[in-house]
C-alpha cells in the first residue's frame, strides 16, 4: 500500500536532488584548450621583443590571440629569464652530464588607459638535456631545451592571459 507521506517524501527528495542539475543546465562551459576561447575574442598588442626567447613567446601568443588590435587594445609586456643547473654527472672517462634549463617569464597587461589588467605575474617552465663534451652538440642541446621550455612557458602565460582577460 502506498502512503501519501512516503510518496511526498520521495517526490521532495527527487526535486531536491534535481535542482543543482537544473541550475547548471543553463551554464555553458568551454575548455581552456579549445580554439573558441581566443579566436578573435581578445584583441591585444604585444610589446616589441628584446631577445630571441621573448620573440618565441610573443609568436606563440600571437598565434593564439589573432584578433586585430586597435588603439584601445591592452598591451602585453613579457620578460623572459633563462637559467640552467646541473642535475647529475657520471664518473667515467667520458663524463655525461644531465642538465636542466629553465625559463621564468613575467607577464604584465596594461590597458590603453594605463590601468593594469593583469599585474606582474610569473610562470616557470623547464626542460632537461645532456652534454658529453662535444661543443657543437652541447650547444645545440642547450638551445633546443631552452626553446622547448620557452614554448611551455608561452602556454602557461596564455592561460594567465585568458584568466585576466576573461574577467575584464
Amino acid at each position: 500500500m502506498w502512503s501519501s507521506k512516503r510518496l511526498a517524501g520521495k517526490v521532495l527528495f527527487a526535486l531536491a536532488f534535481s535542482m543543482p542539475v537544473l541550475a547548471l543546465a543553463g551554464c555553458t562551459l568551454t575548455p581552456v584548450y579549445s580554439e573558441a576561447n581566443t579566436e578573435g575574442k581578445f584583441a591585444v598588442r604585444f610589446a616589441p621583443p628584446a631577445d630571441r626567447l621573448q620573440q618565441l613567446v610573443y609568436q606563440d601568443l600571437a598565434l593564439r590571440f589573432p584578433g586585430t588590435a586597435g588603439p584601445d587594445a591592452p598591451t602585453v609586456h613579457i620578460t623572459v629569464r633563462p637559467r640552467a643547473h646541473l642535475l647529475a654527472r657520471t664518473a667515467t672517462d667520458n663524463p655525461l652530464q644531465s642538465l636542466e634549463v629553465g625559463v621564468t617569464g613575467t607577464i604584465k597587461i596594461i590597458a590603453a588607459d594605463g590601468k593594469t589588467v593583469l599585474p606582474s605575474t610569473s610562470r616557470t617552465a623547464s626542460a632537461g638535456y645532456e652534454v658529453s663534451g662535444q661543443v657543437f652538440a652541447d650547444t645545440e642541446a642547450r638551445t633546443e631545451a631552452t626553446e622547448r621550455a620557452t614554448h611551455e612557458l608561452a602556454e602557461s602565460l596564455r592561460l594567465a592571459m585568458l584568466a585576466a582577460l576573461a574577467s575584464r
